[in-house]
């Protein structure tokens, strides 16, 4: 698992890798596709109070966040090995200190009464992640040019406010989106609900595209008690579109050109069709 910290949020990647001993898996181990495999991420916006910790408090916390997000899935994977046996779980951060940190982390045994308010937050810490004493686990310096996904999760928000505050500052209409996937051809001003603003669209070859309407049309994740699929289905005017139940599609075409926008040219290619979609 790894973790990282920024001025605004926190973020954690948790991977499966193929290797008997976690504390022998290296970056190069991650990044190879027969080894390793992205199970899920998770991230959290810091708060007003939680953005003024210092660094290795909110590194912390990101281990903290991980610990609760993903700890049935480890406790359970990792139940039949003992916690002095082979390590199965590695924890990586960039900060030397906030993992010096969690290797000291207990519950007070004297009076709890007149802890400072960081003490107490991390008496609360400790408390809610107890069960990793538990765990076959080790601790890892990960430098934070490598932590690539975490990195970039946690460091989302400072990126696009950078980048709104850029285009504001040159009169340009904008508008966020943390994703963006190209339709391959030009919109048109007279129908597109985004012509008025700037786009920058991500770098996506057609394979790219090819995959990203797969994992789209395999994901069933409620949104607002719809599930994505459907959701990309009616937005982008999808050809399985009329499959989506009429009251999910009268639900999501609702929600069209408010908050779930889509360029309406479009092209057929074979039997798919691109499109161009953000939510933003």
């Amino acid at each position: 698992m790894t973790t990282d910290a920024s001025d605004t949020a926190v973020a954690v990647s948790l991977f499966r890798v193929l290797k008997d001993d976690a504390s022998t898996v290296t970056k190069d181990d991650l990044l190879d596709p027969k080894l390793s495999q992205l199970v899920s991420v998770a991230y959290k916006k810091l708060d007003k109070c939680q953005a003024k910790w210092h660094t290795c408090e909110a590194e912390l916390y990101a281990i903290v966040l991980g610990c609760k997000k993903f700890g049935n899935l480890i406790t359970t994977a990792t139940v039949h090995y003992p916690p002095t046996g082979t390590k199965k779980i590695a924890f990586w951060s960039d900060s030397t200190t906030a993992l010096s940190q969690w290797s000291q982390i207990s519950l007070p045994t004297g009076v709890t009464e007149h802890l400072s308010a960081k003490a107490r937050r991390f008496n609360s810490w400790a408390d809610k992640v107890a069960y990793t004493r538990y765990w076959p686990l080790v601790t890892k310096h990960l430098p934070g040019e490598h932590n690539d996904i975490s990195h970039i999760l946690s460091h989302l928000g400072e990126q696009t406010r950078e980048r709104h505050d850029y285009l504001s500052a040159l009169g340009t209409p904008v508008v966020a989106c943390p994703a963006t996937v190209h339709s391959f051809h030009g919109p048109d001003p007279n129908q597109d609900p985004l012509s008025e603003y700037h786009l920058v669209h991500l770098n996506f070859s057609e394979t790219d595209v090819d995959e990203i309407t797969r994992a789209y049309l395999a994901d069933d994740t409620p949104v607002n008690g719809v599930p994505l699929c459907d959701v990309y289905r009616i937005v982008t005017e999808h050809p399985s579109a009329p499959e989506v139940s009429p009251l999910e599609a009268a639900r999501v075409k609702a929600w069209a050109n408010k908050f779930l926008l889509c360029s309406s040219a479009y092209r057929t290619r074979q039997t798919s069709v691109r499109s161009s979609c953000s939510h933003h």
